[in-house]
């Protein structure tokens, strides 16, 4: 313990300037975090927002940013002080054992990465109206998510090189890998017949973890840069790997068991061939890519229940036995008042290659959807005020408000959530068409308006450096006219109701087209 603490202080009074930049930024952003979330109440003009608002949001943009920066700094700085590559170092001479070197960093990187970062998140939690104690587990697996993608990755690297020059450069080759493995990718997927998207998210992040801590394990215990180099080149070919080894097919499996097809199901689909609907295709890429659009009708049987569709795989074949299958694409369409029947628009990307040698052909074409489904919860009735105000279940919401109109005027609703987006949540409200007067606006008839806010993904907390989120309700009808862009208001007292949807099941569903003839391009396309 005694070496454990020497080195410490050693590391703290060498990389004090360090350690104070550290520290400044990320008081910094502790700051001005809070005060661009409350200017996020406001709708700006073109010159208030560039004079108000517009300077406040990238200060605070820029800061989040910075902070990560600083911890590059940090770490690298006090792992490349006793520097694991090559045997000349002179601390081997000491000797330090390097368990103690290792737990002596471990608690540089504690002291002045975590700790300030964890204050810094429960003190944003305090001034955004919640109880961090409430958000204890978040804050702690939020840190997980921090170590795990920034700070473990950067002590690898830096395990690894022998100077912060080498770092650097070791940085930028790993950036314009990713920018060109992501290019690749994207590649891939339009041109080939069958490819997997990438694995689960959490089989990913724990590749990166394993791989990036087994590395420095390598490197403190056996200073072998090779071997520690070796694991860390293999996360990447372990990604790429197991996207052909673990298909998605087998992921969809597991999190989404129940295929719906059958008659009487809570979910029918089927594929809706009125002219009048959307149906359509269009060249994203004149060479390689066609977008073909198909409409599908959706109806649920329980009245309250709420379908989310999150993704879709097509497979088409041909007569003559051949076929084509698109990887598992998200799936982004608008929600709708459960209880009724909707047509959803199914967007899909085929080579264009493919599209010519099929066009006018009679295609079999099988769409499967992973979806959920989600089940009205508690309803909160709240007479809207001025200020903020506690939405149970979601978070804090306040009136979106305009520079250019009376404080008593709002033109939306804006919300702020502790660590990740809350539950998926259904606004309803009563939208005036008058201006509003002194006194509260009492129920009355107005112009309907709804919106959809919120997730069902129960993660106690996102990936992100501010520990609040700007949640925004999208509201429908919020316009008199879109040409003139009249805004209708949303005066004090006016009726909201939040309806909270929790998830019940996820499954997959099926829609199945026989004789399906792609559509024709725009006459003005080639």
């Amino acid at each position: 313990m005694k070496q454990i603490l020497h080195i410490f202080v050693k590391d703290m009074r060498r990389f004090w300037p360090e350690i104070l930049v550290s520290l400044a930024i990320t008081a910094a952003f502790a700051w001005f975090d809070p005060k661009e979330s409350q200017g996020a109440r406001h709708v700006y003009g073109a010159i208030s927002y560039s004079l108000l608002g517009g300077s406040q949001t990238a200060l605070a943009g820029a800061l989040t940013v910075l902070v990560p920066v600083t911890w590059w700094l940090l770490i690298s700085r006090v792992i490349l002080a006793e520097s694991l590559v090559g045997d000349r170092q002179f601390w081997l001479t000491r000797p330090y054992e390097w368990k103690n070197l290792l737990a002596a960093k471990l608690l540089f990187v504690a002291a002045f990465v975590y700790l300030p970062i964890f204050i810094a998140q429960w003190l944003l939690l305090i001034v955004g109206g919640f109880n961090p104690v409430h958000y204890l587990p978040g804050l702690l697996y939020n840190l997980l998510l921090l170590t795990g993608t920034i700070i473990l990755p950067l002590a690898a690297l830096a395990a690894v090189t022998s100077n912060f020059a080498r770092l650097t450069l070791t940085l930028l080759g790993v950036f314009a890998g990713l920018i060109a493995l992501g290019a690749l990718a994207g590649l891939v997927s339009i041109n080939s017949s069958t490819i997997a998207t990438p694995i689960d998210m959490r089989l990913s992040f724990g590749f990166l973890f394993s791989g990036c801590a087994a590395a420095i394990a390598i490197q403190y215990a056996r200073r072998n840069a090779k071997a520690a180099r070796l694991v860390l080149l293999a996360i990447p070919a372990v990604f790429i790997l197991s996207g052909f080894i673990a298909p998605d097919e087998r992921l969809m499996d597991r999190t989404h068991p129940v295929v719906i097809s059958q008659t009487g199901a809570p979910v029918q689909l089927s594929y809706n061939p009125d002219p009048h609907t959307w149906f359509s295709a269009s060249p994203v890429n004149p060479t390689n890519g066609i977008a073909i659009t198909i409409p599908v009708r959706a109806s649920v049987a329980a009245e309250g229940t709420l379908l989310v569709f999150e993704g879709m795989k097509v497979v088409i074949e041909a007569p003559d036995g051949s076929r084509w299958t698109s990887p598992w694409e998200r799936l982004d369409v608008p929600k709708q008042v459960p209880g009724e029947n909707h047509d959803y628009l199914t967007l899909f990307m085929m080579p264009g290659a493919l599209y010519k040698k099929w066009k006018g052909t009679p295609l079999r074409m099988h769409i499967t959807y992973e979806l959920s489904l989600a089940k009205a919860g508690p309803e909160t009735h709240i007479a809207m005020p001025l200020g903020d105000f506690a939405v149970p279940d979601f978070g804090v919401c306040s009136p979106l408000t305009n520079w250019m109109l009376p404080l008593n005027e709002a033109t939306g609703i804006v919300c702020r959530s502790a660590l990740r987006q809350p539950t998926l949540t259904y606004l309803n409200l009563v939208w005036s068409d008058a201006r509003c007067k002194g006194k509260p606006a009492a129920p009355g008839p107005g112009v309907q308006g709804s919106g959809w806010a919120g997730t069902l993904d129960s993660a106690p907390a996102d990936f992100g450096i501010s520990s609040v989120k700007t949640v925004y309700f999208p509201v429908s009808n919020n316009f008199k006219d879109q040409r003139s862009q009249d805004s209708r208001y949303l005066c004090p007292g006016t009726p909201l109701t939040f309806t909270r949807y929790d998830q019940v099941q996820r499954a997959q569903a099926e829609v199945s087209i026989q004789g399906f003839l792609l559509p024709d391009l725009p006459p003005s396309q080639p």
